[in-house]
């Protein structure tokens, strides 16, 4: 008996995909007056169990890049790496507290030296 991985089966991508691309279908046809059922964008909503604001969010996704993946989930929070410290700032951060700075000197003479580049 073969055992198929979850890490390969896409299913749930899949049947995602396919939900959003229905809905979206159907979302324009109430847009254009031409739906046999609803005539309301609301009554769309409230038949779909959908939020206005989330289906929203993943229409202008769609509508700004036309591909499947665009109604997929996205990651969550702020990207690591683009926020970090710049290591040559978090190692004089480091070497200012270990000789006793409290936070507000440290930003007073980061300030002075780095400007732009200052940890809040």
């Amino acid at each position: 008996m073969n055992m198929i991985r979850s890490s390969e089966d896409s299913t749930l991508i899949r049947n995602t995909l396919q939900r959003w691309q229905f809905l979206i279908q159907e979302y324009q046809l109430v847009k254009a007056k031409k739906h046999p059922r609803y005539r309301f964008v609301q009554d769309f909503y409230t038949a779909n169990g959908l939020q206005r604001q989330n289906f929203i969010k993943y229409y202008n996704r769609f509508l700004n890049k036309p591909t499947s993946s665009s109604l997929l989930p996205q990651k969550r929070g702020p990207r690591y790496k683009i926020r970090r410290t710049p290591g040559f700032i978090e190692q004089k951060v480091l070497e200012l507290r270990y000789n006793g700075a409290n936070r507000y000197e440290i930003h007073a003479t980061l300030k002075e030296r780095y400007n732009n580049f200052t940890p809040a």
